[in-house]
């Protein structure tokens, strides 16, 4: 059975480059494509490929939060973003949210199709030399203020259970479900040393 792959970057030169690298190899079925952040996530959450490769800075939302987004959601698409230039700060946010992989476009075809091969089979892959620098920057950072755990998905989640809605509100508010939401609540609870809905709000109204 072919990979099944979905693309996204708003250069269309490159778009059509990957199509070509992936049309030429048996291994491969791209079932769609997408030129910006807002129409990738949601041909994503239809589609369900078992790759998404994003570009990792498009318009209307970047590869990183259409990552995060998949990632919170628990969508069955593991993610690779694409970059012209990975920055450490890139590169620290990739291994925060939990990326399978990150390549620089410069890089050789061979090794793209070796990142696909690696992320398809349960692995991870990240430009080296960035991903040490990043991880030496973050064994030298001070520890985080307890808000700046939780992730965005996580966050939204207790802005809206402070304001007061219960678990089937919160997930028709973010588009995912009730079972998403309390796990969600789960990684919050342990995050922020806390034990019920209760000193959670009364934790947002202090913070």
């Amino acid at each position: 059975m072919p990979i099944r792959l979905f693309l996204a970057d708003d250069h269309p030169i490159l778009l059509d480059g990957l199509m070509t690298i992936f049309r030429s190899g048996a291994g491969y079925e791209v079932v769609g494509t997408a030129s910006n952040g807002v129409e990738a996530l949601s041909a994503i959450r239809s589609l369900k490929p078992e790759i998404a490769i994003l570009d990792i800075r498009m318009p209307g939302k970047t590869g990183l939060e259409v990552a995060a987004e998949i990632l919170e959601q628990q969508l069955p698409t593991r993610v690779i973003l694409l970059t012209a230039d990975l920055r450490d700060s890139d590169a620290m946010e990739a291994m925060r949210i939990g990326v399978h992989g990150v390549i620089v476009k410069e890089m050789a075809t061979t090794l793209l199709l070796k990142c696909i091969e690696i992320v398809h089979a349960g692995g991870r892959w990240v430009e080296q030399d960035s991903l040490r620098r990043a991880f030496d920057h973050l064994l030298r950072r001070e520890p985080a203020a307890p808000i700046a755990t939780l992730t965005a998905g996580e966050l939204r989640v207790v802005e809206l259970l402070a304001a007061g809605a219960r678990n089937k509100e919160i997930s028709e508010r973010l588009r995912i479900s009730e079972s998403t939401v309390k796990n969600h609540l789960h990684n919050i609870y342990v995050k922020l040393n806390l034990g019920n809905r209760r000193e959670l709000a009364r934790w947002y109204e202090n913070r």
